[in-house]
């Protein structure tokens, strides 16, 4: 966003110190009277100390989040450098555009939305800079006008503090509980990356380094067509990092806030997914945080599996250390997990089940949830889940099979991915449009890699991949020894999740509030693009998950106020009832 460059010794101590010449963003700063020496020398400060440690925030966000400047402050001052900030109509996020034309059309590089300015900024993240083509004469400006005019290969220079390594970095594409991911340039061999950077608080955990190296370079061995490559592990300064392809697409979870999937473009998404992970499970690798959100989309429309960072090769343990934590989304984990088992392939198995489930039934409609988090992982692991057919009565009942067998107790469980890419695959052939006379017939499926001895005597298979019925004996055996163990499983599972309470309330609120939160910025810039209905679908979807009618007495989102007052707004806007209601709710939340 803003360029430091070098000289510059009229700036003062400050700016010299950080090498910023005239014209930069920090002396246009100093210049227009918006910060003081010492404020800008304090947010420079802490952008070399989060940068040490691999966090490369951009000055202006910083500088906002201290309260120094405001976000049209920023743009103010970003416009001095013929930058703009614009946002994107469907997927909202925001790109500082150089060269800005009011008359010329751009696109979004991740979704292909329309760019437009984002006239009243609530915030200044952005995720890259992009430049206008410089036509070469009047005569192709002339033509190139109606056309999107972004170089996505052409990005400005990156300042020395946003630098790691031989990596210039070029954008935040997501922040999470395990690390950060970014767009960054190599420069040596001059394409484009995603890059992760471990958290400093993950540091701060023994041996979280070795760990998140370790698992990485296991990573780094799958070679797969819907898994995004890993192409480097390294260290840089104490920084630990792996780079992996970059993906341009949108992750499943906007999506399906965008739109609602139907039964076979669900199948068509997932089903190479899972083919992405058996292939995974074969070289001893499991996933362990499969959601929606770890699943990209490209242009074309082709899914990804992406963010292997807690991944680890397989554990044939039956118990997880006491000091191991509980890693994942909890709507995703399955219950054996919770209950304290290790991790393995069928844990990964339920989590794309879930997924899934979603999927079908729409962004936030999970088989099993509870506002309260002790509840939830109890929920789970008794398995009180929604049937898919009970929210969707239509669905094909084939289809219905396979996701309540995905996400049944692990007993009932699928015995490996392979069945489920077997089943999956079936029934899109079996769905699949009748050719018209004359048509020649679709190409097969490529045939599935031979079972392993393990994986045969775990599926029970030998000439077929299809599951051999089981003996009324064994079921009914193994149905007695379940019921038996359960009372004292979940005695068990009381006691251990009392212990890791603390731990998971944090981690299930955390994940609430960063959806929330990003649900909030959306609708904010969809109101300044003029897009109210979509804004307000916006907020009803997070207020259902701040502030829903049963939810236990607990401290207030800091923003639900403002959220509450926005609703009431874009209520009244568009003729929608409530509006009342919101805004009393809003001054309710004020005096708390």
């Amino acid at each position: 966003m803003e360029h430091l460059g070098r000289g510059g010794a009229a700036a003062g101590a400050p700016l010299a110190a950080a090498g910023a010449d005239a014209g930069t963003f920090g002396r246009i700063l100093l210049d227009q009277g918006l910060v003081t020496e010492a404020q800008l020398s304090r947010a420079l400060d802490i952008q070399r100390e989060r940068s040490r440690r691999g966090d490369f925030a951009r000055l202006g966000h910083i500088l906002v989040e201290l309260r120094f400047v405001t976000p049209e402050q920023v743009q103010q001052v970003l416009e001095a450098q013929a930058i703009r900030i614009l946002a994107c109509v469907d997927c909202a996020s925001q790109y500082n555009v150089r060269g800005y034309r009011p008359q010329a059309r751009y696109e979004c590089p991740k979704c292909h939305g329309a760019l437009a300015p984002a006239e009243a900024l609530k915030n200044v993240a952005v995720q890259d800079q992009l430049e206008v083509v410089a036509p070469a004469d009047d005569a192709r400006a002339e033509l190139r006008r109606d056309d999107t005019l972004l170089d996505q290969s052409n990005t400005a220079k990156i300042r020395a503090l946003r630098v790691l390594g031989k990596y210039q970095i070029l954008g935040e594409i997501a922040r999470g509980g395990m690390g950060i991911i970014y767009k960054a340039r190599q420069m040596d061999l001059d394409r484009v990356v995603a890059l992760k950077t471990l958290r400093q608080e993950e540091l701060r955990k023994p041996d979280a380094a070795e760990r998140f190296r370790g698992e990485a370079q296991a990573v780094a061995q799958l070679r797969h067509p819907n898994i995004v490559a890993v192409h480097e592990v390294g260290q840089v300064q104490g920084i630990e990092y792996f780079t992996m392809e970059f993906i341009e697409g949108l992750p499943l979870d906007r999506l399906i806030i965008r739109e609602r999937f139907g039964a076979q473009r669900a199948v068509e998404v997932v089903t190479p997914i899972a083919e992405a992970l058996e292939y995974a499970h074969r070289q001893n690798v499991v996933h362990r945080d499969l959601k929606p959100g770890n699943i990209i989309l490209d242009r074309e429309g082709t899914p990804f599996l992406v963010d292997f960072g807690i991944a680890k090769r397989i554990d044939k343990r039956l118990e997880r250390d006491d000091e191991e934590d509980l890693l994942g989304s909890i709507p995703y984990m399955a219950p054996e997990y919770v209950e304290g088992a290790a991790y393995d392939e069928l844990c990964d198995l339920y989590s794309l089940g879930v997924v899934l489930y979603e999927v079908l039934c729409g962004h936030g409609t999970l088989p099993v949830y509870d506002d309260d988090t002790r509840r939830f992982l109890e929920k789970i692991v008794r398995g009180d889940l929604v049937a898919i057919r009970d929210r969707l009565p239509d669905l094909d009942p084939e289809l219905a099979r396979i996701v309540d067998t995905m996400t049944a107790p692990r007993a009932r469980r699928y015995r490996s991915m392979r069945e489920v890419v077997v089943d999956l695959r079936r029934w899109l052939v079996q769905r699949a449009p009748a050719r018209a006379a004359g048509e020649p017939a679709a190409a097969a499926a490529p045939p599935l890699p031979p079972l392993s001895g393990a994986e045969a005597a775990l599926s029970g298979a030998t000439t077929s991949v299809a599951r051999r019925p089981r003996p009324p004996q064994v079921i009914s055996a193994a149905l007695v020894l379940a019921l038996l163990g359960a009372g004292a499983a979940l005695y068990r599972t009381r006691a251990d999740l009392g212990a890791r309470q603390g731990q998971l309330d944090l981690q299930a609120r955390a994940h609430r509030d960063e959806l929330c939160r990003e649900l909030y910025q959306q609708a904010l810039t969809l109101v300044e693009l003029d897009q109210g209905a979509r804004a307000l679908e916006h907020c009803s979807r997070a207020l259902e998950r701040l502030d829903p009618p049963a939810a236990p007495a607990t401290a207030p989102w800091p923003l639900l106020g403002d959220l509450y007052r926005l609703r009431a707004t874009l209520r009244e806007a568009q003729g929608a009832p409530g509006a009342d209601d919101d805004r009393r709710r809003a001054a309710d939340l004020d005096d708390v």
